[in-house]
């Protein structure tokens, strides 16, 4: 099988501003060039992952994407085999350890596409406020196709990771504008290219032209002495583990205002129609675009704080994207919805107005 053919732009060449030099970090297999990495905050490995790899890594893509996506979103629910393997391939192992050391953890992996289902923009933010335990993470870029913009492909904002952790900005959007000097930098990749850059380093990427697949295996990485992990179990990736506290995502984070989060989900044997609480069409507020917007009496943990526990239905169906991105809700919708703070904002799935649609919106609390 022949490769996909690959892009003449670079990335040092893509999206640059005229007149601004190529940065030092488009590198081959040879060294991953420690220096540029901490000042930049990024690395394109170009020709990173051998042919016989590559190939195994498309076949698993190809299977992987028969299936179809039950989330209706951009994360891929079933995943072949040989992505499992890949975060411990020796190939990412040895991007990863020049710049994280010689023990290595897995704080997640998964895979995710860009296509006609969901060809959205997400704009400049930082990952640190939507996952837990320390900074020093390291974030992994596989693509398993052309990635450019044509079909919505990444950017990074070069060196942006030295301003630390910024927390929630506004909607954790990052208005690039307040920062001047800070510019978005595209990234032009192919199957066989790798991108690695610090889990502080602001990015995001463009609407595509034209909604081509765009399929990505994303793994994040860190020093095994970070017992903070995302899936069910602490993951080794090599070497061996520096500490014996492990933390799973949100364990032991107790909900803001227990007696009433307590009367939405009462430890009783109340039927489950009655631990639902009904969102009035008269406390709905239409937003922007397809957004509606209602305020909670209650105080519980949000998606501003960590990630929030309510799920949302429409009438006696969840609604299937939470934790969405508000521009996402305004301008796509189609059920796409968040808690923020003391605000659910949400889209009906055919992005009707929730307030005269004649369906009933509810919540309960999740585990």
């Amino acid at each position: 099988m022949n490769e996909p053919a690959r892009s003449e732009a670079s990335a040092t060449e893509v999206g640059a501003d005229p007149g601004r030099a190529p940065l030092p970090v488009d590198v081959g297999r040879a060294a991953v060039d420690r220096a540029s990495f901490d000042e930049q905050g990024f690395l394109v490995l170009r020709d990173w992952i051998p042919s016989d790899l590559r190939r195994r890594l498309r076949e698993g893509w190809e299977w992987s994407a028969a299936f179809p996506r039950t989330r209706g979103d951009r994360f891929v629910e079933n995943v072949a085999d040989v992505f499992s393997e890949l975060v411990r391939h020796e190939v990412l192992l040895d991007a990863a350890r020049p710049l994280l050391g010689e023990d290595l953890a897995i704080y997640f992996s998964r895979l995710m596409v860009k296509d006609e289902t969901w060809s959205g923009a997400v704009p400049p933010h930082q990952e640190s406020p939507y996952f837990h335990g320390g900074l020093r993470k390291l974030m992994v870029f596989v693509p398993l196709a052309p990635m450019n913009r044509v079909n919505g492909g990444l950017f990074v904002v070069p060196g942006s990771h030295r301003f630390g952790a910024l927390g929630r900005v506004n909607d954790h959007e990052i208005d690039l504008a307040a920062f001047p000097g800070m510019h978005q930098h595209h990234v032009d990749m192919d199957l066989g290219d790798v991108l690695v850059f610090d889990y502080l380093l602001w990015h995001g990427s463009e609407e595509a032209i034209e909604p081509r697949s765009r399929p990505l295996f994303h793994v994040v990485y860190q020093p095994s002495s970070d017992g903070s992990h995302y899936g069910g179990r602490p993951e080794l990736a090599c070497g061996r583990w520096l500490t014996d506290r492990f933390l799973p995502f949100h364990h032991g984070v107790i909900e803001r205002g227990p007696a009433t989060a307590m009367a939405m989900a009462p430890a009783s044997d109340a039927p489950v129609e009655s631990l639902r609480k009904r969102l009035e069409p008269a406390s709905m507020t239409r937003e922007r675009g397809h957004c509606t917007v209602v305020h909670l009496d209650d105080a519980l943990t949000s998606d501003a704080d960590g990630r929030s526990r309510l799920i949302l239905w429409e009438d006696d169906t969840p609604l299937p994207s939470p934790h969405a991105l508000h521009a996402e809700i305004r301008e796509q919708g189609m059920g796409r919805w968040s808690h923020w703070q003391d605000v659910v904002f949400f889209s009906a799935t055919d992005n009707s107005d929730p307030r005269h649609n004649g369906r009933v919106y509810s919540i309960t609390l999740g585990a």
